[in-house]
């Protein structure tokens, strides 16, 4: 049975859709229609990112501002991350394998992770300063509040506010490629949030973001970020979180909860 949202959304065009031959689908939405998980979409047989790839710009201006630096050769990833509880917050077991897995994929000599204590502002800070960073991976706990103030990702014993968070991202010697953020609800914020963390990396010039809508379940979470970093090894983004949520629909310990809030924001390709 088809849910409200496909039928609404896509029914009308699903004739033109499959004519066209259309692989990927990108959606600049408004409004509290950022929240919606268009992966879970459902046409009475199967997911919507069953079929398509999905992407998400919160602006066009942006992600062409986003797309006209290349990232140098040499560039490296930055793996932070949180594996023991803080205040109000639980641990996030997952984060250990979650490092690892991606530090794997992504190669010892080419990235270098922070975890607990060496995960701090200015750590993050430093790294982005010290050389270019094509993926910056944030693995902890976040809160998208009524303000930007009150909203930040949680680092070791502290928080950083998102209009720090801001400033961070700024002075790095080479904007990030692409910002990934797990086990926190991260991707698309609310407008009293400045269009949460998606909108503050892109105006910093960080080509694409992909966060979760929602918190997931850390082990889950994890599995999928992997297999995300290992699919695009010879795939595109937005193909490549494709591959990773229809791996994860396949499985009988999954949920749309635990894969659909996952979302790319800006370039896809």
């Amino acid at each position: 049975m088809r849910n409200v949202g496909y039928t609404l959304l896509l029914a009308p065009l699903e004739s033109q859709l499959q004519a066209s031959g259309v692989k990927t689908l990108v959606f600049n939405p408004l409004g509290q229609f950022r929240t919606v998980p268009l992966a879970a979409l459902h046409d009475g047989e199967q997911f919507l990112v069953q079929n398509y790839a999905i992407a998400h710009t919160l602006s066009w201006s942006l992600l062409s501002q986003s797309t006209t630096r290349r990232q140098p050769e040499n560039s490296h990833a930055l793996i932070f991350g949180l594996t023991r509880g803080e205040t109000n917050y639980a641990p996030l077991p997952g984060v250990q394998r979650e490092t690892q897995a991606i530090q794997k994929i992504l190669g010892e000599g080419k990235s270098q992770v922070f975890l607990n204590e060496t995960f701090t502002p200015d750590t993050l800070q430093q790294a982005l300063r010290l050389q270019p960073i094509s993926i910056l991976h944030l693995a902890t706990h976040a809160k998208f509040g009524g303000t930007p103030e009150s909203s930040f990702i949680q680092a070791s014993s502290q928080q950083i506010s998102l209009p720090e968070l801001e400033k961070i991202l700024a002075s790095a010697i080479y904007p990030p490629s692409l910002l990934v953020l797990s086990a926190c609800q991260t991707a698309a914020g609310n407008e009293r949030t400045t269009l949460g963390l998606a909108g503050i990396s892109l105006r910093t010039g960080v080509a694409t973001v992909l966060g979760s809508l929602w918190f997931a379940n850390d082990r889950l979470s994890a599995e999928l970020l992997s297999d995300f970093y290992q699919y695009n090894q010879k795939f595109p983004l937005a193909e490549a979180l494709k591959r990773a949520q229809v791996k994860q629909i396949s499985d009988p310990r999954s949920h749309p909860a635990t894969w659909a809030g996952f979302t790319l924001w800006g370039r896809w390709q």
